[in-house]
């Protein structure tokens, strides 16, 4: 019996494979702290079944409002878990049990059920936005006006390749150069195409707060499930600036917030320190990182409850490595399959698929990402693989070239995408 009085579910193994289920409601497993944030449970004589069947008696779990997820072996006879949110658990960091069968999911690797203590869950990581993103570009038709049917199309495909979570109007959608009305009918167009079927998030950062608030107020009466919000860019603010900010979008509605981290163009890192300060408000609940410093990140999730989302394509399987959420990609428009499958293989602990994912990727990850600007080669590979009719973007952006759409050819043949 757990201290907030919850019954937990023992898996008794037969071969390798868990063959029987019973509720235990008080059978001598009373935890022992043996740290702050750790308890010790002392196994039943056939051990819970985690990634295989294993011998120890003794597992440790980390205490926190969260299902386990299976960090290391930190000793012959130990296993650390570290803890994410997960519907259905108790404030005090203990499980109810699900009523559904542990053998549910042993086919992709992971035996147990979500919620469940001492059984590794099918969602190992926070998503509070899924964990296949795409950041989307803003079609646009020759004559350079929104194109929101092209728009709901390609968030029709997306989703149905993968996706479970979509970035409208961010800088791949090329936010700075689309008005308010644009963005509105944009976000409104996607809604109305993939309803309930995937997170959508609205780009609202910018570098003024009070716009970056009516933004944020927009996208809420538009429906969305989430909001996006850069650091602010050009003006250099100091980090107390830099979380008033993100407060203040964040108190604008009741949505939840990722914030996105990208020095590179904001000229300014949402530093470690101010992460861990936002992660205290109640709606301030994901990262998205496109600042590379895995070290940084990895603090940051190790002493709170954020997402971490790879907002780097090259980095998208180190994260989940690291225990990411997901990625928001820009690759993803011509590879979302691809990315399901490594997070797929990451979840059932089966990190030689997922670097067979990431190689096959590479490829592609170098043809839209480096070549020239994303947004340009993500309309490019999309018109490649005849998701679009076109590749027109908005000045200061300039269409890729014949010679560039060549070459992605080329890469995309490479990563067999095409």
């Amino acid at each position: 019996m757990n201290p907030a009085g919850d019954t937990w579910t023992e898996f008794v193994t037969s071969g390798s494979s868990p063959s029987m289920r019973k509720e235990n409601s008080g059978a001598a497993r009373t935890p022992e702290r043996v740290a702050p944030e750790f308890f010790q449970f002392r196994a039943a004589p056939s051990p819970w079944i985690l990634q295989e069947r294993v011998a120890p008696e003794f597992f440790q779990f980390r205490a926190a409002p969260s299902p386990w997820i299976l960090q290391e072996r930190v000793a012959p006879e130990f296993f650390q878990f570290r803890a994410a949110p997960h519907p259905g658990s108790s404030r005090s960091g203990w499980h109810r049990n699900s009523s559904s069968s542990p053998l549910e999911h042993a086919s992709a690797g992971i035996a147990g059920t979500p919620g469940t203590v001492g059984v590794m869950p099918t969602e190992p990581v926070l998503r509070p936005f899924g964990s296949v993103l795409v950041a989307m570009v803003t079609p646009f038709t020759a004559s350079g006006n929104l194109d929101s049917e092209a728009a709901a199309s390609i968030a029709v495909q997306l989703v149905d390749d993968g996706c479970d979570g979509l970035v409208v109007s961010g800088t791949t959608g090329e936010s700075p150069t689309t008005s308010d009305a644009e963005k509105d009918a944009l976000l409104r167009s996607v809604l109305e195409a993939v309803g309930d079927r995937a997170t959508v998030i609205a780009g609202a950062g910018t570098n003024d707060t009070a716009h970056s608030i009516e933004l944020a107020r927009q996208a809420a009466k538009a429906g969305v499930h989430g909001l996006l919000a850069v650091s602010p860019y050009y003006n250099k603010p100091p980090q107390e600036g830099v979380i008033a900010h993100f407060r203040a979008i964040a108190d604008a509605t009741d949505l939840p917030v990722m914030l996105y981290d990208i020095p590179s163009r904001s000229s300014i890192p949402i530093a470690t320190e101010t992460q861990v300060r936002l992660a205290e408000h109640p709606r301030i609940v994901a990262v998205k990182d496109a600042k590379g410093d895995l070290y940084a990140g990895s603090w940051v999730l190790a002493r709170t409850d954020l997402a971490y989302y790879s907002g780097s394509d090259e980095l998208n399987l180190a994260w989940l490595a690291h225990g990411g959420a997901g990625g928001v990609s820009v690759v993803g428009h011509v590879a979302a399959r691809q990315y399901r499958q490594m997070v797929t293989a990451v979840d059932a602990c089966d990190l030689p698929a997922a670097r067979r994912v990431n190689d096959q990727l590479l490829p592609a990850v170098r043809g839209i990402m480096t070549r020239t600007q994303g947004a340009i080669m993500a309309k490019a590979a999309l018109e490649l693989t005849g998701r679009t009719a076109g590749r027109a973007v908005r000045l200061p952006l300039v269409a890729a070239t014949d010679e560039q759409v060549a070459t992605l050819r080329d890469d995309l043949g490479e990563a067999q995408l095409l």
